[in-house]
This record gives C-alpha cells, sequence and structure tokens, in this order.
C-alpha cells in the first residue's frame, strides 16, 4: 500500500504547483504519524481529503490519475 502512495506523491505536488494560491496541499506520512493519521479516520491508503474551515469537504480513497485527481478537486474548489 505504501508504493500506492508514493506513486501518486509526484501528481499530487503538480497539483499543488499548479492550483498555486487556490488550495493548500499537504501530505501527511502515516507510517511514522499514527496519531495524526487517526485524528483524521483515515480509510485507507492513500486517502485524499479536501478540508474548508477545518472541515472535510470531500474524500477520495485509492490511487488516482492526474485528470481524476484534478476533476476531484475541481469538484470541491
Amino acid at each position: 500500500m505504501v508504493w500506492a502512495c508514493k506513486m501518486i506523491a509526484p501528481i499530487i505536488d503538480e497539483i499543488a504547483d499548479e492550483y498555486g494560491g487556490r488550495l493548500k496541499v499537504t501530505k501527511m506520512d502515516i507510517d511514522s504519524k499514527h496519531d495524526d493519521a487517526s485524528a483524521v479516520r483515515h480509510p485507507g491508503i492513500p486517502t485524499l481529503m479536501i478540508f474548508r474551515d477545518g472541515k472535510v469537504q470531500a474524500t477520495k480513497v485509492g490511487a488516482m490519475t492526474k485528470g481524476q485527481l484534478k476533476a476531484f478537486v475541481e469538484e470541491v474548489v
């Protein structure tokens, strides 16, 4: 499962660059942050969440292509 997260990390970085001031992208290493990960109750790896005002607006579980990730972001942002 960790492989899938490392597989999409470059895509996440590209999205962060492309959306610049529209959203803030952060990544969490759940291997070293078990308490933080359980705090957001991730249902699987990778879990992609969009927050607004501290509340989860949307969640997707599983690896996605760049196109799928952009569509997910556009639905919410």
